[in-house]
């Protein structure tokens, strides 16, 4: 009954075999100490999922004996991407309230902080947690292997990075280079499918890479491809002549097409 009686008025009720001493102690932990406890300490997320932090408040140092019910709670993010996000509400029967919120600000630490009220003081209660949010860098994918058909003093190649993606929904850049410099060309080295073009001594190798690098905005992948050179020109004039433009310094007389040299 006595205990009944103290749950229904937010009183103490206390008994063991501790005796006066030890149900005085837990009596004035009761009245005087307040805590708030905020949970979890740490975590570590990939960004975009959910996470909850839960905040209980309660006296006594137990939270389950003597959970708050209605206390005011307030948890905020006051650091970090995704700050701003907060909640502010009476706790529940088991004294919690809890923030909830999904980590789409960008990668980084967030810190969270739960604050109350101690009930007989008025002092300020505070705890304070973390989380992590991890970037997941971009998948990159140029393309290929490509083969440049040469038919004439230039060839193209439409190259296609299209297969890249983010596991976060990230929008993607993309930055093209050819390994065969001098004699090569893109139409818009930033696009998903730019054009190359191939000229000069770029038609006189086997075979040549081109790199990609895709960004997230936050983190960078870099991949390749390979460019073959089939060479399809008439080959070289058995008397010597050559035809200015058309025809690499280690051509010879060949009697079909086939893979340059």
């Amino acid at each position: 009954l006595f205990k009944e009686c103290a749950t229904m008025t937010g009183g103490f009720f206390g008994a063991g075999e501790g005796g006066i001493d030890v149900l005085c102690a837990d009596a004035f932990a009761y009245m005087l100490q307040v805590d708030i406890d905020l949970t979890p300490e740490k975590a570590e997320l990939n960004r975009g999922e959910e996470y909850t932090a839960t905040a209980v408040v309660f006296r006594g140092g137990d939270p389950v004996a003597y959970p708050l019910e209605g206390q005011e709670i307030m948890i905020s993010v006051v650091e970090g991407p995704n700050t701003g996000e907060t909640i502010t509400a009476p706790a529940d029967t088991i004294g919690q309230v809890a923030l909830t919120y999904t980590g789409d600000g960008g990668p980084g630490i967030d810190v969270v902080v739960a604050e109350s009220i101690h009930t007989g003081t008025g002092t300020a209660l505070t705890d304070t947690s973390w989380v992590e949010w991890i970037n997941t860098p971009p998948t990159c994918e140029a393309g290929g292997p490509y083969e440049a058909v040469v038919t004439a003093d230039t060839a193209y190649v439409t190259l296609d990075a299209s297969e890249s993606s983010d596991a976060d929904g990230d929008s993607l850049t993309f930055t093209w280079s050819v390994k065969c410099e001098k004699t090569t060309w893109l139409d818009d080295a930033t696009s998903a499918t730019p054009v190359l073009g191939i000229t000069g001594d770029c038609l006189c190798v086997e075979s040549f890479v081109v790199e990609l690098v895709v960004s997230d905005g936050y983190d960078e992948t870099t991949c390749e491809a390979e460019v073959t050179i089939n060479d399809m020109r008439p080959p070289v004039d058995p008397g010597g002549s050559r035809t200015p433009g058309r025809d690499c310094p280690d051509r010879r007389d060949r009697t079909g097409a086939g893979t340059g040299r």
